[in-house]
């Protein structure tokens, strides 16, 4: 009996669980919002500049356009620009 209910149980969650997907198909921004200006796809990797000498007038970020739920997130990632750079990944934060 007990074996049964844990066999129902698991089979509720897996029927309710989604294949994953891939936020990012290194071709394309499509489903992300972000200033062009700033986010642009360069060698497969989503890429972010601000040209030598400029500065920002205000933070500039890139939006995944969906709703997620659970997921795990992985990436690497290199930062330039001398003890001046900045970056950073915001996880379920909400665009004003």
């Amino acid at each position: 009996m007990k074996f049964t209910f844990l066999a129902f149980i698991l089979s509720i969650f897996f029927l309710n669980a989604q294949e994953p997907i891939s936020l990012f198909n290194g071709k394309s921004l499509e489903h992300w919002r972000g200033n062009p200006k700033i986010w642009r796809i360069e060698d497969k990797a989503i890429t972010a500049s601000i040209p030598t000498g400029k500065n920002l007038a205000k933070n500039e970020f890139l939006y995944w356009k969906e709703k997620v739920a659970d997921f795990d997130l992985s990436l690497d990632y290199r930062i330039t620009g001398g003890p001046a750079a900045n970056s950073g990944i915001q996880i379920r934060s909400q665009k004003d």
